[in-house]
């Protein structure tokens, strides 16, 4: 089976790579309570809608997996592929770029944390919770994400992630700009 882009999904793909971007950049952090006193009707906005662009990410994502089980509209033969090596495959897929956004943040928050006080700054993650994370168990354990809400490591992770979106817009291709500082 050859492998084909469908511009439309990679452009919602991109869209809602920004709109999350957005949506951090208004929710969390230091500078979301100083922008919202002079956009309030903007952060306000961003904060309710442009978290629906994960609800699209499971859609879209239900979809291609349909498409890549089934891909003539047929469920393919079940020796096709084993259950466990499309979990395999799909671990690795999400969780590589997981781990180290995670470990990033972990990584940023040390660094700035003897500069930077502020209640954005998570605690150092115990080993309970870096496995819980490696294991895309988190939400399960009732742990918090590590580092997530670390302004610096947000905005760093945020930048990486607009490159990202940028790439995936230009429909994977690099056109050998440099993104962030």
């Amino acid at each position: 089976m050859t492998k084909s882009r469908l511009p439309l999904l990679d452009a919602m793909k991109g869209l809602g790579c920004l709109a999350i971007v957005l949506h951090h950049l208004a929710v969390y952090g230091p500078m979301s309570d100083v922008v919202r006193g002079d956009f309030p009707a903007i952060i306000s906005g961003l904060e309710i809608y442009a978290r629906l662009a994960v609800q699209m990410f499971f859609v879209l994502a239900g979809f291609l997996v349909a498409a890549q089980l089934a891909p003539e509209g047929q469920v393919a033969h079940p020796t096709a592929a084993s259950p466990l090596g499309l979990i395999l495959k799909r671990y690795r897929r999400l969780a590589t770029p997981f781990i180290f956004a995670i470990a990033s943040a972990i990584l940023i928050t040390a660094i700035i944390r003897p500069w930077f006080v502020h209640d954005s700054l998570s605690a150092p993650p115990g080993l309970t919770q870096l496995l819980a994370h490696a294991l895309l168990l988190h939400d399960l354990t009732g742990g918090y994400a590590a580092a997530y809400d670390s302004a610096e490591g947000w905005a760093k992770l945020q930048d990486a992630f607009v490159a990202g979106g940028d790439r995936l817009l230009r429909g994977g291709r690099d056109d050998g700009r440099q993104h962030g500082g």
